[in-house]
């Protein structure tokens, strides 16, 4: 399926990226999937559903410093996701962990992926 309309892949997880369909987004802070164990990933010949649990396992560990365990920094994402809601997407659940993000959202008038979590991400740093 990468190959077809509307999917997308940078060499990992690829994903599906139509302008309307329902989104499930997970994205990390920085020191929470350090580069060797992206590298130990990417040496392992995976299907993307063991490589997605492996990654999981791992952010659920709650490596790196855990900044969005502070309450003023979680309450800086919940900001930011709810900021472009009803505008860019709708924003149908959010859960913020110690070290990474999951939210389900549903993109509107086309707006693509990559700038709706771009902007959540270059607000929130």
């Amino acid at each position: 399926m990468p190959n077809s309309p509307g999917w997308h892949t940078r060499g990992y997880l690829p994903h599906f990226d139509d302008g309307q369909a329902m989104q499930s987004i997970t994205y990390h802070l920085a020191d929470s999937l350090p580069v060797h164990v992206c590298r130990q990933l990417e040496e392992q010949t995976l299907d993307d559903a063991s490589r997605r649990a492996a990654i999981d396992h791992y952010l659920e560990a709650h490596h790196g410093a855990c900044l969005l365990r502070r309450p003023d920094s979680a309450e800086t994402v919940s900001e930011t996701l709810r900021h472009r809601n009803g505008f860019d997407y709708r924003l149908h659940a959010w859960v913020i962990m110690p070290n990474h993000v999951h939210v389900i959202i549903e993109p509107m008038a086309q707006v693509a992926m990559g700038r709706i979590v771009s902007a959540w991400k270059s607000v929130s740093a």
